[in-house]
């Protein structure tokens, strides 16, 4: 499981597309590539001590967001020990794609299920996640905790190739 995963990736979706304070829709795990799995906010608590743990490394995308999402939830996520969006900065600073959707294309060749396949296009009356069926958030969800994974793993790479990360 999670705790003995030797780490994992988070990710967590809000009510209200990219909005902090707007409440917990719930998030997705991944620890195995190809695999993810999506965890309804009423069920998040149940892994606060795996989330909380000091020992169990977690990985994500613009992590920051994510920690900040869970503290609104009462958890404590740490230690994030990598971010691929920091890592995207550090290797290609001249670029400004550092989005997952766009690394995802441009790195590993897999284009992403729209976000507005789901709440509709900005500048429309864009729905909350709160009015997609669970079904459609959960493939949306896993499939960003699955391409982070890829990145994470593609980025530690590339960071230790430059010498950027020492070996751990």
């Amino acid at each position: 499981g999670l705790g003995a995963s030797g780490g994992f990736v988070v990710d967590t979706e809000t009510h209200v597309l990219g909005a902090r304070t707007a409440p917990l829709h719930g998030m997705s795990v991944s620890w195995k590539e190809g695999s993810a799995w999506y965890i309804p906010a009423h069920l998040v608590s149940a892994f606060r001590g795996v989330l909380e743990d000091p020992r169990v490394p977690k990985w994500g995308h613009n992590a920051k967001y994510d920690v900040e999402v869970l503290q609104q939830a009462g958890i404590r996520l740490h230690p994030v020990t990598f971010d691929s969006m920091l890592a995207s900065y550090v290797l290609a600073p001249g670029t400004r794609a550092h989005g997952l959707d766009a690394l995802a294309f441009t790195i590993l060749g897999i284009e992403k299920i729209p976000i507005e396949s789901l709440i509709g296009s900005a500048g429309t009356a864009q729905r909350s996640l709160a009015d997609v069926p669970l079904a459609d958030v959960a493939e949306y969800s896993c499939e960003d905790a699955d391409m982070t994974l890829r990145l994470v793993r593609h980025f530690e790479r590339a960071l230790r190739k430059e010498r950027l990360l020492e070996k751990v």
